[in-house]
């Protein structure tokens, strides 16, 4: 304010109009000024604060598929009902080792870098689930119709010391399912209290191209160019907004 009664105010500087996919690639988003990263749990500050740049990648990766399934696996026998539970897939080839059982019993400790690209369910999403979870292979010789299903709560019993676990699926940033939770309590959450360091994860459906894109390139500058993952991934999201889009409406950061 100036003196003699009058007041000087600051008006917010005026927002782009995107009213046509053509406004997306010149528009800058906040993804061009900062890097991000979100603490889960306050309780994890001084872990994130102390914890190493991943640099070294000498520890072995595992990577987890989404299942897929065939015409007839599709049309009858147990398997159908991981059919039911996603919604849909096609007719491609079946993951064969993409069991829940075999992940579950797998010895997760010792990797660097854990990757699942398959398909995410928020609680209550599938009927009778009321927690989060990821859709594993169901086993062919199961009567449980959830036995494919990886819940959050069998998540947080796993035992893993992975620098980065890559959580390529739908909404796995959301809530754990009780009213008014908040993000991150669910498979987030459950990843870190099974011992992961830090996690991709994502806020909304993801399209199946730019997710390769964006966790394929965060790993691959933070190994080669060893960068902070942060940094890492808002590099990975600037070439997707300009090189990867096939599209001007692909450069919008939703994609």
């Amino acid at each position: 304010s100036t003196g003699c009664g009058s007041r000087r105010t600051r008006s917010p500087p005026p927002k782009p109009a995107l009213t046509a996919p053509r406004a997306f690639p010149p528009t800058r988003f906040l993804v061009e000024r900062f890097a991000f990263s979100a603490l889960a749990d306050l309780s994890l500050f001084p872990v994130h604060r102390n914890a190493p740049v991943i640099t070294t990648y000498e520890r072995p990766f595992l990577g987890v598929g989404a299942p897929m399934l065939d015409a007839a696996q599709v049309a009858a026998g147990a398997r159908s009902k991981s059919y039911d539970l996603a919604g849909a897939m096609d007719d491609k080839a079946l993951g064969p080792d993409a069991h829940e059982r075999r992940f579950q019993d797998a010895a997760l400790k010792g990797h660097e870098v854990i990757a699942l690209a398959t398909h995410g369910f928020l609680a209550h999403e599938v009927r009778g689930v009321p927690e989060p979870s990821l859709m594993l292979l169901l086993d062919p010789d199961s009567k449980d119709r959830f036995d494919g299903l990886l819940t959050s709560r069998e998540i947080a019993t796993l035992k893993l010391d992975a620098a980065l676990v890559v959580l390529s699926a739908c909404n796995t940033a959301g809530a754990d399912g009780r009213p008014r939770a908040e993000t991150f309590t669910g498979l987030t959450q459950a990843f870190f209290t099974a011992g992961a360091q830090t996690l991709m994860a994502s806020h909304w459906p993801v399209m199946s191209g730019a997710a390769v894109q964006l966790s394929v390139a965060t790993v691959k500058g933070s190994r080669v160019g060893r960068e902070p993952l942060a940094f890492s991934l808002q590099r990975a999201m600037l070439e997707a907004r300009k090189d990867g889009a096939q599209s001007a409406i692909e450069s919008h950061p939703s994609y």
